[in-house]
């Protein structure tokens, strides 16, 4: 089929070239009478499927020729349709191929039971889409589906209520603010920058239980910023921003652009859509519909989506896309005599049931199609990508939900055991979960005004910190820079440092006792603020 050949009765009179009758003339019958299955010089999923049929009827051997001259006249345009007009004059007695059962291919002859069914898509250009800035932000911002999405922004709120309510009265690093809302808002901007930061997760816990809930999160992030990472990189690296030419037949119709396809349909698909009869162009191969559509005699080609997934493997249609709408559908099977059509189709059917013609398919098509090296293969890895995505979040997330859960239970109920072991006084008060929820958290930052008013009156404090750091310059240089002065004095050293300035006070004070009992009268040496508060302590 499709290459001049068909199958005649055994002990029919076949001529070598030169000698054939009148309407065969120099045409090269392929002598055929013997001629075992596969030396024709024909393979195929269909071709084998005949000759599987065949044996059921216990035949091996068949006489293959070619078309006459008079139905090559007749279809010039289908071999398809000439091999059934053999058939219709009686020199034939099958056509091997999977044939289209047309409205007037029936008028000529008889067809078996359909082997499978092609589907037939507009094929049209694509070309490299231009984003807007707006429209690439948003193709970015949506590489993971839209329930996935959700999940992780439900999770990194959830990860910063739980945070907050173990740490948000005692991490005081973390948390200076007082005020609920305040220092919710600062644990969801901590979260939520986590990812956006590519797991950059600033936060610094103080307690074991918010060491859980921060390495939790932290498994959550590590996956998304990492799969994210990945889909951006397929994303850039696959090219499959793309615009299609067209996006239905309508926009072809309502252009009045030419589409071409195969002869074979022209009258069926006219019937169901009139709309393309003035527009539609009849070739005789797929190859011929596509080459049309690069030298702009037409906008689009009807395929059959077999016949498309060969030809796409090819450079020169790289830069063409199927689209996924079915416009039309035919079944295909061999043609054959009338006499023998009832039991050759129930011989297919029986093999059919068992399976025989699929495996022969999957085999063709490995042979044939898939062995054929894909040249556009880097932009279908890229619409695949963008088509399909995978979804790797669902798991991490809820592993780490139901982590954080335990977590927070465990704290809520030491949290409730310390509440009702606690006594009327505490050295640094921290607000529990009852009070900081229901009642009004605990002021943890007492001091009296009075105190604050003292130490800035006359700007006090600001030029002992003035001093301090020239201090600091005068011991650099004693240590002839051997330490680094720079560090600053943290929390943990308080206790030291008031022990220190305690036994200086009372050896200073024994040393003066001396001088002090024959003093009447004590005078400052100056009248600055600072000497003064020194003097009085």
């Amino acid at each position: 089929a499709g290459s001049g050949y068909t199958v005649v009765r055994e002990g029919a009179v076949v001529h070598s070239v030169g000698e054939g009758p009148a309407g065969y003339s120099e045409h090269d019958v392929n002598n055929g009478t013997g001629r075992t299955y596969g030396e024709f010089g024909r393979m195929g999923s269909t071709v084998e499927f005949f000759h599987a049929v065949w044996k059921e009827h216990g035949r091996t051997t068949y006489t293959v020729v070619t078309l006459s001259d008079a139905s090559l006249r007749r279809y010039p345009q289908s071999t398809f349709s000439a091999c059934i007009h053999e058939l219709a004059l009686g020199t034939t007695d099958a056509c091997i191929g999977n044939f289209w059962p047309t409205l007037e291919r029936m008028q000529m002859a008889s067809f078996t039971t359909p082997i499978y069914e092609d589907t037939f898509h507009l094929i049209v250009h694509s070309a490299a889409q231009e984003l807007s800035v707006f429209e690439d932000l948003v193709a970015s911002t949506m590489l993971f589906p839209a329930d996935e999405t959700l999940m992780l922004l439900a999770f990194l709120v959830y990860a910063a209520v739980a945070i907050w309510l173990i740490e948000g009265s005692s991490n005081e690093q973390e948390f200076p603010e007082q005020d609920k809302l305040a220092g919710l808002s600062r644990s969801l901007f901590t979260h939520v920058q986590s990812f956006v930061g590519m797991a950059d997760f600033r936060y610094n816990p103080h307690t074991g239980f918010a060491r859980m809930v921060v390495l939790a999160t932290s498994c959550v992030i590590l996956v998304a910023v990492t799969h994210y990472t990945a889909l951006m990189t397929a994303k850039e690296l696959g090219g499959h921003n793309t615009k299609l030419e067209f996006e239905s037949l309508d926009d072809l119709v309502q252009g009045r652009h030419r589409i071409c396809g195969m002869e074979a349909i022209r009258v069926a698909l006219g019937m169901r859509y009139p709309a393309v009869v003035p527009l539609y162009v009849s070739v005789e191969t797929p190859a011929e519909a596509l080459e049309g559509m690069d030298n702009k005699r037409f906008s689009a080609a009807l395929i059959y989506a077999n016949g498309w997934a060969k030809a796409k493997r090819l450079p020169e249609n790289c830069n063409k896309e199927m689209l996924p709408t079915i416009l039309f559908s035919k079944a295909n099977s061999f043609a054959i005599r009338e006499d023998l059509q009832a039991s050759f189709s129930w011989a297919m059917m029986k093999l059919l049931n068992e399976g025989v013609y699929a495996h022969m398919e999957s085999k063709a098509k490995q042979h044939y199609v898939e062995s054929l090296p894909d040249q556009c293969a880097s932009d279908e890895a890229g619409r695949s990508s963008d088509i399909s995505k995978p979804r790797k979040l669902a798991g991490p997330i809820l592993a780490a939900f139901i982590v954080i859960s335990a977590t927070l239970l465990a704290y809520i109920a030491l949290d409730v055991k310390r509440d009702l072991a606690r006594g009327d006084y505490e050295v640094m008060p921290v607000s529990h979960l009852r009070e900081r929820l229901c009642c009004g958290a605990r002021n943890r930052r007492k001091a009296p005004k009075d105190d604050f008013a003292k130490i800035n009156a006359d700007n006090v404090d600001l030029k002992m910190i003035s001093r301090m750091f020239s201090s600091r310059h005068n011991t650099e240089g004693r240590l002839l820079n051997k330490v680094k002065v720079d560090a600053p004095l943290t929390i943990s050293d308080v206790p030291m440092l008031v022990h220190m300035i305690a036994r200086r006070t009372q050896q200073y004070s024994l040393e003066m006792l001396p001088q002090l009992s024959h003093a009447v009268v004590l005078v400052p040496a100056s009248n600055e603020p600072e000497d003064l508060d020194m003097f009085d302590c």
